[in-house]
């Protein structure tokens, strides 16, 4: 995680050698576990207008057994809104399907919790099982369920874009979702971004 002091000397190194337009997007992006209300506010008077965070998803128990995530859900919700009250011009949330042991409702129960909180952003991504991965050798030795198959997390997406689609999101690029406003007012009007990975 970058130090507060060492996010500002990187935004005016990159300020100073490049032309920046006025309508730039910088983007913070990271984990709900590295993050916290007082650094959000800090990098928001810096000048980061976007900040995208990889909740990945509101069950308990597949972030802990399936993800051995460093966050739970309850902090991840937290974060989310603290965000949202800060003022970002954009708050992207990622979320993921085809998880081992993520069930058809549990999907479901991400959207819809995503879109009771309703940030400017949501984004979807497939979990991909690398050979040799972690995760692969889990589900090799029994301890983590088997993916389900490409028609099941097919649907999943097709599920959750009907969805988000009624809720008033545009899909602008594959699993990539926005409200409609905040594509005119973001993506049309100032395409270039700047993205500051926090480690």
């Amino acid at each position: 995680l970058l130090r507060l002091n060492q996010l500002k000397t990187l935004l005016r190194v990159k300020k100073n050698s490049l032309n920046f337009s006025k309508n730039i997007e910088i983007t913070l992006e990271g984990n709900p576990s590295d993050l916290n209300k007082g650094y959000l506010t800090s990098a928001k008077k810096m000048g980061i207008n976007r900040l995208s965070l990889g909740l990945q998803t509101f069950k308990e128990e597949i972030l802990k057994k399936s993800l051995h995530s460093s966050h739970n859900s309850k902090f991840g919700v937290k974060l989310i809104k603290n965000a949202l009250e800060i003022g970002f011009d954009t708050v992207n949330v990622d979320l993921l399907y085809g998880i081992p042991g993520q069930k058809q409702a549990d999907w479901q129960f991400d959207i819809e919790k995503i879109l009771k909180i309703a940030p400017q952003s949501i984004t979807i991504y497939r979990y991909v099982i690398h050979k040799d991965s972690a995760s692969a050798k889990m589900i090799q030795r029994g301890l983590l369920q088997q993916q389900a198959n490409e028609k099941e997390i097919h649907e999943l997406y097709l599920w959750a874009c009907k969805k988000l689609g009624d809720a008033g999101y545009y899909e602008k690029r594959f699993g990539c979702f926005a409200k409609l406003d905040e594509i005119k007012t973001r993506f049309l009007c100032s395409p270039l971004g700047l993205l500051l990975p926090l480690a």
